[in-house]
């Protein structure tokens, strides 16, 4: 008796629970940034295969996590409709709060350091760049307010603009 007791009690807690009135507030969260790399003559540096390439030789380190040289997790390659490569940066970082947040509107940065390992016999050095990625959030969107690279504002834009920042390295 008492086991179909609690299965009563089990099936009214969850028809309650899911048959409460929606509220209407959903969060849109619009976050996604295509990182392109080329050379200074246009040529793709990640293109998947390529002995000289450096499609697997890009890391991105994030620079706020608690602990040193930590990869940044949510980078992903892909290819877009022109048939260019590039990688997808969609979550992963570290984001700190800036001290303008109220409670309907914070502001949060992070900064995620971009290497670029050598190919073997490789005598070039490419300089490691540094992103610095603002987002905003509201109680019904979450976005890329800015990005930097190098401390040069290569993205400041509205919600749903592509963010797509173009790395031209030597």
């Amino acid at each position: 008796m008492r086991k179909w007791q609690f299965f009563r009690v089990s099936i009214y807690f969850l028809l309650v629970t899911s048959c409460r009135q929606d509220d209407g507030v959903h969060q849109n969260i619009d976050q996604t940034i295509n990182f392109y790399f080329q050379d200074t003559n246009g040529k793709d540096l990640i293109i998947p295969n390529d002995a000289t390439g450096y499609a697997s030789r890009i890391t991105f380190i994030d620079n706020y996590a608690d602990r040193g040289n930590t990869a940044v997790s949510g980078i992903a390659p892909g290819v877009d409709d022109a048939k260019k490569n590039y990688m997808q940066y969609i979550a992963g970082a570290t984001r700190r709060g800036l001290p303008d947040s109220t409670a309907t509107s914070k502001t949060y940065i992070s900064q995620i350091l971009i290497n670029y390992n050598k190919v073997a016999n490789d005598t070039k050095v490419m300089a490691q760049d540094q992103l610095d990625i603002v987002y905003s959030w509201t109680p019904t969107l979450f976005s890329v307010s800015s990005i930097k690279l190098n401390g040069n504002e290569v993205f400041n834009g509205s919600s749903g603009q592509p963010k797509n920042i173009l790395i031209t390295k030597q």
